[in-house]
C-alpha cells in the first residue's frame, strides 16, 4: 500500500482498473484521482474522484491537494474520537 494520493489518467488501460462495474452502470471512467484517509498511522478509508470535471487530466497539483486534504481529515477524525482507555500499570506486580 502506497499511503499517498495517486493519479491514473488512462483508467481503461490500467491493469488495476475493474471495468465491469462501469459496464453495468453504463459509466465510462477516463481518469481517477484517489487518496487514503490516514489517522493515527492507520488507513481509515479512501476517497476516489473519477473524470475531472472539465474533461482534462488530473495533475500533480490535484494529487498533492487531495493528499494533504485527506491526511488532515484523517487526523481530525482521530482527534474527534473519544479517548481510548489506557491500561494502568502497577509496579508492585512486577515479576
Amino acid at each position: 500500500m502506497q499511503r499517498k494520493a495517486i493519479v491514473v489518467n488512462n483508467a481503461q488501460a490500467d491493469e488495476h482498473f475493474y471495468s465491469q462495474l462501469g459496464i453495468e452502470l453504463q459509466f465510462r471512467t477516463e481518469s481517477i484521482l484517489a487518496a487514503p484517509t490516514i489517522g493515527d498511522g492507520q488507513v481509515l478509508g479512501v476517497i476516489e474522484i473519477l473524470n475531472k470535471f472539465d474533461g482534462g487530466r488530473f495533475n500533480i497539483t490535484d494529487q498533492l491537494m487531495l493528499g494533504l486534504l485527506y491526511r488532515y481529515a484523517g487526523e481530525a477524525a482521530i482527534c474527534s474520537e473519544p479517548p481510548r482507555p489506557r491500561r494502568s500499570y502497577d509496579a508492585s506486580k512486577r515479576p
